[in-house]
This record gives C-alpha cells, structure tokens and sequence, in this order.
C-alpha cells in the first residue's frame, strides 16, 4: 500500500506542488472570506471538500499539463 502511495502522490516535485498548492488557495480564500461575512454557520462537510481539493488541487494540474502537453505533441506529428 505505501508502494501505491508513494507513485501516485511523491510523483511532483516539493517547488512544484508548493507553487500550485498557493495558487489554489485563492478559491479557499474567497470562500472563506464570504462566510466569515455570512450570517450562517459553513457546513463542516463543505470546509472538508474545500481542503481535499486544496491538497489535490497540485495533482490535477499535474495530470492535466500532462493531457495537453500529450495532445499538443499528437496533433503537432500529425
């Protein structure tokens, strides 16, 4: 199991996963910034979605750079 976990997640260098993982705490920040302004109590399964995909956030970039730079190279041989 720490085999699997190591692949999939030590795959992206620490620079890397740093500078995305900041960029994707804008949408957080904004979030936050609006409840705190709320009148109503921020679910606690909404604040936990809103941290799984801060942390993975890095991750997807990583697999969707790879996509476009993959699609880039096919239609470019074409």
């Amino acid at each position: 199991m720490k085999a699997i976990f190591a692949k999939t997640f030590g795959g992206l260098s620490s620079q890397y996963y740093f500078r995305h993982f900041v960029f994707g705490l804008i949408f957080p920040a904004f979030v936050w910034f609006m409840a705190s302004h709320s009148q109503h109590p921020t679910p606690f399964a909404a604040v936990a979605f809103i941290c799984i995909n801060t942390l993975l956030y890095p991750y997807a970039r990583f697999v969707y750079e790879g996509v476009l730079t993959s699609s880039w190279a096919a239609m470019c041989s074409m």
